[in-house]
């Protein structure tokens, strides 16, 4: 078996706006990008893929800039923003046949029952959080697994999309040959590479703001607990500006700009994009198409819109009903730079605000805030894989172990199945082919501080203040291609199906090992 020692993994922020794309590697020393770029979008309006070709063409033109890095790109993860991007909360209950010690299988199978009780076929999970873990009428529990009951009862919280907006994403990538590893909600994503640790434990509401959506995270105890988009962002802002009064306008007061566009979108992103740098002043005139315009109704205009921004933002969190968990607010996105928003938002939601840039790591040529969401992409991505492997890995040693044992023992060519398996603490996989979901199969449980839990009844909420049991942060990881040893796999078929997996031997774990312990240093948030 050939020595793994790099994990390569491309990723992609899709907007309406722009993609951002990164290309990097893991390997013993370090996480390092191979090439970070940037290209126009299209064929996607408001977050919703409305012409696959052209978003398609977009992402190839993206695609070709990263394949400077001369590494070869056929596999992908890919964020989405917007309200396409939905979650839903609910309380399960999964009770046992009698009571017994709860084995990981359970976990899974309990997943899946919340998916089954809160989702549809036609929705497709991208992360979930599971919380407030109790059995039988035991809380404050680190995990579940091992505890003696007769029902495991959580919380579950799911950030989803529609099953057919799912598959436009898929038809975007195979016109290019390119398989979909993973998607997540590019929000989530951002806060990975942006958010402290400690400021998720303590509680953190994080804002979004780009092209055209503005999306609103909350944690607290370090789960996510809320997440939801609304329409808004800097389109608004080039909307505003393409209607800007001339110079003639703004001295006689006669505006007649109103109902017409005086400036082109692109001119309005230039003017926008000057006044990121400060280059416009008050009581300077400037010329654009040429008009002349006033910098004091440039600053008014953008203003005005800010202050529009800010109200939505105070809006989402009174609906969140979690906006006291959150200490302060930390912008990010293309649209934290918009110079006087990170004030407006402070003051209209009467919270300390500020912007944060995202995590430098190695190879990056820019770590601004329109960069968050792809660099918390690549980090999820490394991380998800390193894990997947080494899980892989010990399985299959473990499977390698028990398979030659129950030869010596029988002194057979078949292997046989441990009858003790329905008990193990060991095991995420079942005898049937597990879904091949982004659920979450691992342990639960992680810390014992309490979260005040919502759970929708007949679309009505109520609250409550229960001690609970949080759980570790969801891995995307697809454990698919498992497969269980039974009476009917023989161990040369074992034997060559290791042969065949992604696994790590001695000297790949120990290269790949040398490089997550750095990686860890530079992307504090994945432990």
């Amino acid at each position: 078996m050939e020595t793994k020692k790099r994990i390569l993994k491309t990723v992609v922020d899709i907007s309406n706006g722009r993609l951002k794309g990164i290309i990097g590697e893991m390997t013993s020393n370090g996480v390092n990008v191979l090439e970070q770029a940037d290209a126009l979008s299209g064929g996607i309006e408001k977050s919703i893929i409305t012409d696959t070709s052209a978003l398609s063409g977009a992402l190839g033109t993206l695609i070709d800039k990263l394949k400077k890095s001369n590494r070869l790109i056929d596999r992908i993860t890919l964020g989405v923003s917007g309200k396409g991007v939905k979650s839903k909360r609910g309380e399960v209950i999964y009770k046992f046949e009698e009571k017994r010690s709860i084995t990981e299988k359970d976990v899974t199978k309990f997943i899946e029952k919340a998916k089954n009780d809160l989702l549809t076929s036609r929705e497709v999970v991208l992360h979930n959080e599971i919380y407030n873990i109790k059995v039988d009428n035991l809380r404050n529990i680190k995990s579940p697994v091992g505890r003696l009951g007769s029902q495991l009862q959580a919380s579950v919280y799911f950030i989803y999309m529609e099953r057919d907006e799912y598959k436009k994403y898929e038809e975007v990538c195979s016109k290019l040959n390119l398989k979909i590893e993973n998607i997540l909600s590019s929000s989530y994503a951002a806060a990975l590479s942006t958010l402290r640790a400690q400021d998720r434990k303590n509680g953190i509401i994080m804002v979004d703001i780009g092209e055209n959506s503005i999306d609103i995270v909350i944690y607290a105890y370090d789960k996510l607990i809320f997440l939801e988009s609304a329409h808004g962002g800097i389109v608004q802002y080039i909307s505003d500006l393409t209607h800007l009064p001339t110079y003639v306008e703004y001295k006689t007061k006669n505006y007649t700009s109103g109902d017409r566009n005086t400036i082109s979108e692109k001119s309005a992103r230039d003017i926008l994009g000057r006044f990121y740098r400060k280059e416009i002043l008050p009581q300077k005139s400037y010329t654009k198409d040429g008009l002349t315009y006033m910098g004091d109704y440039i600053k008014e205009i953008i203003d005005i819109r800010s202050d529009v921004i800010a109200q939505l933002i105070k809006d989402l969190l009174i609906k969140s009903k979690f906006s006291e968990m959150g200490k302060k607010i930390i912008i990010t996105g293309g649209g934290a730079n918009i110079e006087g928003l990170e004030e407006k938002i402070s003051d209209i939601t009467q919270k300390n605000t500020k912007k944060l840039l995202p995590v430098k790591i190695p190879g990056l040529k820019s770590n601004a805030t329109a960069f968050a969401s792809v660099i918390g992409l690549f980090g999820e991505a490394i991380d998800s894989e390193y894990k997947k492997i080494l899980s892989l890995s010990k399985k299959s040693e473990a499977n390698l172990s028990s398979a030659s044992e129950a030869k010596v023992v029988k002194k057979s060519e078949s292997v046989s199945k441990n009858p003790m398996d329905e008990y193990s603490t060991n095991t995420t996989y079942s005898e049937k082919s597990p879904p091949t979901s982004s659920v979450n199969p691992n342990v639960l449980g992680s810390t014992t501080n309490e979260v005040p839990n919502k759970t929708s009844v007949s679309g009505d909420e109520k609250y409550t203040d229960d001690s609970i049991e949080v759980a570790q942060k969801a891995l995307n990881s697809d454990f698919g291609d498992i497969k269980r040893i039974d009476e009917e796999e023989t161990l040369k078929d074992l034997l060559d199906r290791h042969e065949e997996e992604e696994t790590l031997d001695e000297e790949g774990e120990s290269f790949l090992k040398k490089g997550y312990n750095k990686f860890k240093e530079w992307f504090k948030n994945f432990e």
